[in-house]
């Protein structure tokens, strides 16, 4: 089965040893045959050193020969005297002569320094020798026999100077030749020899490299090997592997096989995989499993099998045929993983998700989720009776089309919820007053949320939306607020002193009656207890029956002594009751009447008791004298009267004249409604004139607005109001080009400077917040720096952003507390609406229990009208605030200016 699973490699040095052998033999061959050919060269120059040796006996020889010829005819012409026989002996010589010329020509030829030097002296000694032979023949014919004598002494002369001079040029020649030739075979054998001992370290070099190659290779097959054991051994400890005959009988199972199955090899060895059918799979199932394996084909899938203790396990199974040459199966190898946990884990999952779904059809809230597209992937019963669309026809369909809802007050159609989810991804604030209009035209009102769906990698699959049928309540709640609207008109209306009191003491709600008695405004009793204006003599019996009350027990005609904000003492008579809420006492109801006069009237009678009879006639004069005074002292307080009077006229119209300068001084409102025609500007000063103000400049494409609120209210506000806007107008006029939180800065150091009186102490009390925005149309950008004041954004779709500002003010400390402005850029879109203003309009005191109106009530008031024109955004807010201040004053100077873009 291994040898199957794994194929072995074939040794990687047998090309690389073949090659280099190849290349050996082919320079033992070059080795060879340079031998050969300079071993032919040198035998043939050694033939033609014997070729010219030979040449040489022969040329002596034939030297030898002519002079014994020439002796030889000498003696027979000087014996014979025939005549012919002269001549014929005559041309023997000559003929043997001429041999002899050719045979040293030919030697010349063979020779290649000596041959002219030979050949010359070779013709020379012939043409002599002859011309003495003949001379010779001459004197034999005339029979002088001196001369003959002569003349074949001369002859012997010439070819033994010849036969001389030819052999030492011949051997000189020969030497000359031997000694080359020996050198260019010494040189030949030395280059063969290098060339022998280049082959012999390359054959060993050959040999080195074939060792390592041989080594590298039976290492990495080494390594291989334990790479294809480690390989086998992993696949032993996670796959299950056992092998079967052509039959489909195993014959073959790794250790991890027979653990998980609990069989033995001897067990299972010919046995048929059959025997671990759970029952789970058809007939058709392992039918169409065999024709495809049986095809030669692999394959795979999942596979539910029986243990030998009964259990189940899923195992992923593939399926290996071997096929021989024929084309046919021989063996089968059977691989599989135990995916039982995973599957376990996924029937847990779709569990678990059935029962979320069934958590979220039984939850008491409408509940439907969309896809990234906003279509509808589920509805729950309670969001079915609402809509009035079920879950099979809504699933698939757009939100909008199914879940139609429209703003409460205006009837508007609102835009789709989701929307906003799907494109911020994060839970977005909804606005409450939304009515749903269900299938059948039924109207609910409802309050609504909705939230990303997000996946465990942290992408965005959906949204879903939750929303509750508030009808009952809004009813109810509107029903509550008449009858507490009653209640407190009552209270209100009331010329006793009514409080209601925590039960920690805290005051809860004051009646106008009350605060006129004791001089307090409602922003100041928020922060007070009633043990603030008891009198030390009276707080131990007030303690004790406060503890009763909030036992339960009512309590009437209490008297106690109470200390008004300007420390007059006023006697009080009172009832208690206690405030309960879902059956616990959470506090008191006191209503109290003023019997100062009346307990004084008691002391004063019971003291004139005592003395009425001893002081009836002093009392007379007295009172006569007192008649007098108080004619006096009433003639004086009229005139007293009249010119108060006349102040207040005089103050009120310096006021109203105050109030002329300072429109005149702060920026048109006008012209600011033309620079933005989509806007509106809510200004309500507490008294005459204000310390809040809208301050704003045109610099080309870009709009620089200011929400300003000054310390304090009324004239000094007025004041402030003045000084800022010159501030602004300076440093904004020196410094164009200067980010908002750089202008708050500038701003923040003119006003010290302009206010400190005393330098020995930095701290200045007043001072300003600011909204200031520098709104760039060019870039379609708006940077934003806040004085304590914030930016609220709406994007038109009822979501609102909140952009704080710095927590420190213009103005106020400067020693030891670092101001930290900062600026923050937000993108301008078509249809987004910004405010900004002052806190005048959310610390409004009013509504059912007297409190202030609030951030989070102001921001989802901004946030529902923030889809109306701008005109009918003012009127809805200012409506709102004179249905919450009632018949209050007003608290606080108010600014509110709103632009769309």
């Amino acid at each position: 089965m291994e040898s199957r699973l794994w194929t072995d490699t074939r040794p990687a040095y047998r090309r690389p040893i073949v090659a280099l052998y190849m290349l050996l033999f082919a320079l033992l061959l070059w080795a060879v045959a340079s031998v050969t050919v300079n071993s032919s060269v040198l035998i043939g120059r050694y033939d033609t050193i014997s070729r010219v040796s030979t040449r040489k006996l022969s040329l002596l020889n034939g030297l030898h020969r002519s002079a014994a010829y020439i002796q030889v005819a000498t003696l027979r012409h000087l014996m014979a005297e025939d005549s012919l026989a002269k001549v014929r002996e005559r041309i023997i010589i000559d003929t043997e002569f001429a041999k002899n010329s050719e045979t040293i020509a030919e030697i010349g030829k063979l020779i290649s320094d000596s041959a002219e030097r030979v050949h010359f002296h070779t013709i020379l000694v012939s043409r002599a020798a002859n011309t003495a032979a003949r001379d010779s023949l001459l004197a034999i014919s005339r029979n002088d026999g001196p001369k003959a004598m002569f003349y074949h002494n001369t002859v012997q002369y010439a070819l033994f100077e010849s036969w001389q001079n030819a052999v030492a040029e011949l051997d000189h020649h020969i030497e000359s030749e031997a000694a080359l030739q020996m050198d260019e075979a010494q040189m030949v054998a030395a280059r063969t020899v290098r060339r022998i001992t280049v082959m012999l370290a390359l054959f060993a070099i050959l040999l080195v490299m074939s060792g390592i190659l041989i080594r590298l290779s039976v290492r990495r097959m080494s390594l291989l090997n334990n790479r294809n054991a480690n390989y086998i051994r992993a696949i032993d400890q996670t796959l299950l592997v056992n092998t079967t005959d052509a039959k489909g009988y195993i014959v073959h199972a790794n250790d991890h096989f027979l653990e998980m199955t609990g069989y033995s090899l001897s067990e299972l060895m010919g046995q048929n995989p059959r025997m671990f059918n759970s029952g789970l799979h058809s007939e058709e199932f392992f039918r169409g499993l065999w024709q495809q394996v049986l095809a030669g084909n692999i394959w795979k899938g999942l596979m539910r099998n029986r243990m030998k203790d009964g259990s189940f396990r899923w195992l992923d199974t593939t399926i290996v045929p071997f096929m021989d040459e024929d084309g046919q199966p021989e063996e089968f190898v059977v691989l599989r993983h135990d995916i039982t946990a995973r599957i376990e884990a996924r029937e847990a999952l779709a569990k678990e998700r059935e029962h979320f779904r069934i958590l979220l059809l039984s939850i008491g809230d409408a509940v439907i989720a969309t896809d990234l597209e906003g279509r509808v992937t589920m509805v729950n019963p309670v969001a079915e009776a609402l809509i009035g669309w079920k879950e099979e026809d809504a699933v698939g369909r757009p939100l909008t089309e199914v879940y139609d809802t429209v703003h409460q007050v205006t009837r508007e159609k609102l835009p789709s919820s989701v929307d906003v989810v799907l494109s911020t991804a994060r839970v977005v604030h909804l606005s409450n007053n939304t009515t749903l209009i269900a299938k059948d035209g039924s109207e609910y009102i409802i309050s609504s949320n909705g939230a990303p769906i997000i996946d465990n990698e942290g992408k965005l699959q959906g949204a879903i939306l939750v929303f509750r049928d508030e009808t009952e309540k809004h009813f109810a709640q509107q029903q509550l607020e008449e009858s507490e609207k009653q209640y407190r008109g009552i209270i209100e209306g009331s010329g006793e002193m009514i409080c209601r009191i925590a039960a920690t003491g805290h005051f809860l709600l004051t009646n106008p009656a009350f605060r006129a008695q004791f001089g307090y405004a409602p922003d100041e009793l928020e922060c007070m207890t009633f043990w603030d204006i008891v009198a030390e003599e009276s707080q131990p019996a007030c303690t004790v029956k406060f503890a009763k009350v909030l036992a339960g027990e009512s309590l009437g005609s209490n008297d106690a002594v109470l200390i008004t904000k300007q420390g007059d003492r006023v006697e009080v008579s009172s009832n208690a009751s206690p405030m309960t809420e879902h059956g616990t006492t959470v506090g008191a109801m006191l209503f109290m009447r003023n019997v100062t006069l009346r307990r004084q009237a008691e002391r004063a009678i019971l003291n004139a008791k005592q003395g009425l009879e001893d002081a009836v006639e002093q009392r007379t004069m007295e009172l006569n004298s007192i008649n007098g005074k108080l004619e006096q002292e009433m003639a004086l307080r009229t005139e007293t009267m009249e010119k108060l009077g006349r102040l207040h006229t005089g103050v009120i119209d310096s006021i109203n004249y105050a109030k002329r300068i300072q429109n005149a001084m702060l920026p048109s409102l006008t012209k600011f409604r033309a620079v933005c025609p989509d806007s509106f500007v809510l200004h309500r000063p507490q008294a005459i004139v204000s310390g809040d103000f809208l301050w704003w400049k045109r610099s080309g494409p870009m709009l620089v607005a200011a929400a300003v609120d000054c310390t304090g209210h009324g004239v000094p506000g007025a004041l402030m109001s003045v000084i800022a806007t010159d501030l602004l107008d300076r440093v904004v006029q020196e410094h164009i080009n200067a980010r908002p939180d750089e202008i708050l800065s500038m701003l923040d150091r003119e006003l010290i400077d302009m206010l400190s009186v005393n330098r020995k102490s930095d701290w200045i009390g007043d001072g300003m917040d600011v909204a200031l925005c520098m709104i760039d149309h060019a870039s379609n950008t708006i940077l934003f720096s806040g004085a304590y004041r914030p930016l609220l954004v709406a994007d038109g779709r009822g979501a609102i952003v909140e952009y704080r500002g710095s927590t420190s003010s213009i103005g106020g400390a400067t020693s030891g507390y670092a101001k930290n402005f900062t600026s923050v850029t937000v993108p301008i879109t078509e249809g987004m609406v910004v405010y900004m203003g002052s806190d005048g309009y959310q610390s409004q005191f009013g509504g059912p229990h007297d409190r202030k109106f609030g951030k989070a009530r102001l921001r989802d008031l901004l946030c529902q009208v923030s889809i109306l024109p701008m005109p009918e955004q003012r009127h809805v807010i200012e409506n709102t605030l004179l249905a919450w201040q009632g018949d209050k004053d007003l608290t606080d100077d108010i600014m509110l200016i709103g632009i769309r873009f």
